[in-house]
C-alpha cells in the first residue's frame, strides 16, 4: 500500500472513547481480516512494531455523537472486510461499497454518513485519506510511538 499510495500510511482507523462504559481507556475502531473491530488502543500500540500517528477529527458534537451510532451500528451488523477492493484499490480507484469495508474505506464511509465530509464516489486508500482532510477535517498529527 505504502509503494503504491507513495505514503507512510497504510492503515487507518478510528480512536474513540466507551462513554458509557470505561472512560479512562481508549479503543481503536479499525477493520480487520475479518471486518470491522473493536481493540484497546494500548493494546495495539504495544503489539505494533511500526509508527502510529493519531490525526484529531474536526467536526460538531452532533457529527461525533452520529459518528459513534454509525460506527457501532456497523459493527453490530458483523460487516466483513472488503478483500476485492483492498487488491483493486491498490492498482486503482475503487467505489465505496459499504456492505463490505476495507480499513480506510471504513473510516470514510462513517465521516460521510455522520456529514463530516461530503459524500465521495471512490474509496480513499490510507494515505490519500489523511493527503485529502489534513488541515481541513484532521489536525497536524503526532507520532504515538
Amino acid at each position: 500500500i505504502q509503494w503504491r499510495t507513495k505514503s507512510k500510511f497504510n492503515h487507518a482507523a478510528m480512536v474513540m472513547c466507551l462513554l458509557e462504559h470505561d472512560k479512562s481507556r481508549l479503543v481503536i475502531m479499525e477493520s480487520l481480516n475479518f471486518g470491522p473491530t473493536v481493540n484497546y488502543l494500548s493494546d495495539r500500540i504495544e503489539k505494533y512494531t511500526g509508527e502510529v500517528w493519531w490525526y484529531s477529527l474536526y467536526c460538531a458534537d452532533k457529527q461525533r455523537e452520529l459518528l459513534n451510532k454509525i460506527s457501532w451500528d456497523t459493527l453490530c451488523k458483523q460487516t466483513r472486510y472488503d478483500y476485492g477492493s483492498f487488491f483493486k484499490q491498490i492498482i486503482g480507484n475503487v467505489s465505496l461499497d459499504a456492505s463490505r469495508l476495507f480499513c480506510s474505506e471504513m473510516v470514510q464511509y462513517f465521516w460521510q454518513e455522520a456529514g463530516i465530509i461530503k459524500k465521495y464516489k471512490k474509496a480513499f486508500n490510507p494515505g490519500a485519506l489523511i493527503k485529502e482532510f489534513l488541515g481541513f477535517k484532521l489536525n497536524n498529527g503526532i507520532k504515538l510511538n
